[in-house]
């Protein structure tokens, strides 16, 4: 049984973008920067499998350049293009961890406890409508356990600031959503294992 998320697109990214938008060390706020990149570097007309690959790396680099606020507004756009229909289910999954890492790392760097908040309610929310909808996909459930188990230790203190969650959770997740999208390096790094050539 797949899940339906139709609801579960919309109510998230609401809540996501609502966080991000809350006032923190930041000039700029992250839906203008999300609207201003958008209009930079996606063509309208392109389809819809090339937009989510472009607004995808677009989120990426803001990450990676320690936007996290932005970061986490971008993926929550992405989340809201990607089709209602079973086959986003994967991709929908991997972009709810990523937009949570996001979260934290804006905690991380910048310590305002609603990223904490935003972070925890948009997982708890993802799991009750997953857990009714996919009752034996205890797997899944379970990555998202853990993240929000991050959530616990900063809220506790048991984690040392800075901390940067780029690590090899997050690399995992893009390798995983790079294949959910049939990106370049994905279609590359299949050709290879079709070689035999096998990549850790």
């Amino acid at each position: 049984m797949q899940v339906r998320t139709a609801t579960l697109g919309m109510s998230l990214v609401a809540l996501t973008l609502a966080a991000c938008h809350a006032p923190q060390s930041t000039s700029t706020l992250p839906g203008e920067a999300v609207a201003e990149n958008a209009a930079l570097e996606i063509d309208p007309g392109q389809d819809l499998q090339r937009e989510l690959e472009v607004r995808y790396r677009l989120a990426l680099t803001t990450f990676d350049r320690g936007d996290h606020d932005d970061a986490a507004a971008q993926f929550a756009a992405l989340l809201l293009r990607v089709p209602q229909t079973p086959e986003g289910d994967s991709l929908r999954h991997l972009l709810i961890q990523q937009i949570a890492w996001s979260l934290l790392a804006s905690y991380d760097h910048g310590g305002d406890p609603g990223r904490l908040d935003a972070g925890e309610a948009m997982l708890e929310r993802y799991l009750e409508k997953h857990e009714a909808l996919r009752p034996m996909d205890m797997g899944d459930r379970a990555v998202i356990y853990a993240l929000l188990g991050e959530f616990s230790l900063r809220r506790e203190g048991a984690i040392e600031q800075p901390i940067s969650p780029t690590g090899d959770a997050m690399a995992g997740l893009v390798r995983a959503t790079a294949h959910s999208l049939d990106m370049p390096q994905a279609r590359s790094r299949r050709g290879n294992e079709d070689r035999m050539v096998r990549e850790i």
